[in-house]
């Protein structure tokens, strides 16, 4: 017997191709859209004739339709549900919090055996455009120059989601895979040359970026806990750090700021090594603040964007090109600027001040001006 499964917006584009993914595996599965001939028109008769492809005509939108959605389709499914795919949907902001409701019901459904997660896709060849207002010849220029800035040279297609989405709702495949929201995009406009880096150029970034930080730490740690402690009052738990000398205090010492970068967070087309250094800065940043707590040693990175340095033109760049990326860079930042420095030490500065920061540990900062706040896309 196949699996029990409900689509929401499965009349077209992403949903429809997630829904035909389903049927052509063998599940039951209902199909929810606004218009039931726009779903039945969308499935091979086959699907329908053989009981496979169930429809229902429900608007998500509403708390009343969402009832409607699990009552009538679990009855339509014969009692069953296997599998939930919460497709529907339109292009706005909303997908934020569809992604935190994600991992929240990931958390508390977990101890049940439900498994959540979310796939977010990039560009792919839908409607979504047209029904957003572009017309035809407007939105097939955007799917060609949304190709130009993906690394795979190709937009996505409802196929691609399909799969993935057959694969998280296959327990004996991703059967420890849950709360996540994977970005399925080609690789956006960012990725990585790794075929000239040497062993010793990739040896360089990790001596410098990574296992300097490592050292330091370690040895700063008996300084650190020596350092001079301020007490914050806490009434209700006994303090456990090491040396706290009042009951109910909490002795908050020395801290450890890292410095990373965005490219920690998000890869950079030419500069594997660099990125892949960094994204270990902030491991090490987290595990550092989660072993050291129990010393009242905090540990926190920042992740800054582009500040005006030399790191360009230690980099190599000329300083026409320093300047010229400099110019150009300020664009790509919503608050209009790159950083300086002095972002960069006030942030530091608060980081190490135990009276204001004293309960803020193993973070990792984004100091960007918005730099990774918009989704890359074609003008």
């Amino acid at each position: 017997m196949g699996r029990a499964v409900i689509v929401t917006g499965a009349s077209a584009g992403i949903g429809l191709g997630i829904a035909l993914k389903f049927l052509n595996e063998g599940d039951d599965v209902v199909l929810v859209g606004r218009s039931l001939d726009r779903l039945k028109s969308a499935i091979p008769e086959i699907f329908e004739a053989k009981g496979k492809a169930l429809f229902l005509a429900q608007d998500v939108s509403t708390l009343e339709g969402c009832k409607a959605i699990i009552e009538e389709g679990v009855k339509l499914l014969g009692g069953r549900l296997d599998a939930l795919v919460n497709n529907a949907g339109a292009y706005s902001v909303s997908k934020a919090a569809v992604d935190m409701l994600t991992k929240a019901s990931a958390l508390e459904l977990a101890p049940k055996g439900v498994r959540v997660n979310a796939i977010n896709p990039g560009t792919v060849q839908t409607g979504i455009f047209t029904t957003a207002g572009f017309t035809q010849e407007q939105a097939a220029a955007y799917m060609v120059k949304s190709a130009g800035v993906t690394p795979l040279g190709r937009v996505g297609t409802p196929e691609d989601v399909a799969e993935l989405c057959y694969f998280l709702t296959d327990k004996a495949k991703s059967g420890w895979l849950t709360g996540q929201c994977i970005v399925l995009d080609g690789a956006g406009k960012f990725g990585l040359f790794l075929e000239n880096i040497t062993p010793e150029q990739w040896a360089t970034h990790m001596d410098l970026n990574v296992n300097s930080v490592l050292y330091l730490t370690q040895l700063a740690i008996p300084l650190l806990e020596a350092s001079n402690h301020i007490l914050i009052p806490n009434p209700f738990v006994q303090c456990s750090n090491s040396g706290c000398p009042v009951s109910g205090n909490h002795a908050s010492k020395g801290s450890i700021v890292n410095i990373s970068s965005i490219a920690g967070q998000r890869p950079v087309r030419g500069a594997a090594a660099y990125c892949v250094s960094k994204a270990a800065v902030d491991m090490l940043t987290k595990a550092s603040a989660l072993e050291l707590a129990p010393k009242g040693i905090r540990v926190n990175a920042i992740n800054p964007s582009t500040v005006e340095s030399n790191f360009f033109t230690t980099a190599g760049l000329s300083q026409e090109q320093a300047k010229a990326y400099m110019v150009n860079s300020a664009t790509g930042h919503p608050i209009g600027r790159v950083g300086v420095p002095a972002d960069v030490a006030e942030l530091c500065y608060f980081l190490t001040d135990n009276a204001k920061s004293g309960w803020l540990t193993g973070q990792c900062i984004l100091l960007d001006g918005g730099r990774l706040l918009p989704i890359p896309m074609a003008n």
